[in-house]
């Protein structure tokens, strides 16, 4: 069976307000134009280009100011608030995959557990195994790693002796 798909904040949301989805009727007739568009998207009343052939100055507002690039502006600035929310979305629901309780992930744990991970890994990654690295204050110890070996590259005699066991291994 394939695992349970996790919520996003808004499901969560909804479901402790009650709040169900309601099906959307995708066409709304415009009486304007006579004629049925979009409700919402490409095609709608709200995109449409004649909508805004003119903006109103407020009062308070600057009179030389461009509205038209403050619209533009302010629709830009909620694209990037929305893909902000929808990466903080992500990690949340990313998280809560590696936690077992329903309740809503400690993302300071996790970033603080990845980041030790990525410790070990680069202190572990150098010649000495980290033996010589300078400690951290409450690091915990490093299980002592293993070097390889290469065979030394100075040494005929040496070199002779494995050449003639393998020799005799393969005329056996």
């Amino acid at each position: 069976l394939p695992k349970e798909k996790l919520q996003t904040r808004w499901e969560k949301f909804a479901a402790a307000k009650g709040i169900q989805k309601k099906r959307k009727t995708k066409a709304k007739y415009d009486e304007d134009s006579g004629e049925w568009r979009s409700a919402y998207g490409y095609g709608s009343k709200k995109n449409d280009d004649l909508n805004d052939w003119i903006i109103e100055v407020p009062k308070n507002a600057d009179p030389f100011e461009d509205q038209y690039e403050k619209k533009r502006l302010e629709n830009v600035e909620k694209l990037g608030r929305n893909k902000k929310q929808q990466r903080r979305n992500e990690a949340e629901a990313s998280g809560t995959a590696l936690q077992k309780s329903t309740s809503t992930p400690d993302i300071k744990a996790m970033k603080k557990k990845e980041l030790n991970k990525q410790l070990i890994v680069t202190k572990t990654s150098t010649a000495s195994i980290g033996k010589f690295d300078k400690k951290i204050s409450g690091e915990k110890k490093l299980k002592d790693g293993k070097r390889r070996k290469f065979a030394p590259v100075a040494g005929e005699r040496d070199e002779q002796k494995k050449d003639m066991m393998i020799a005799q291994r393969v005329t056996k």
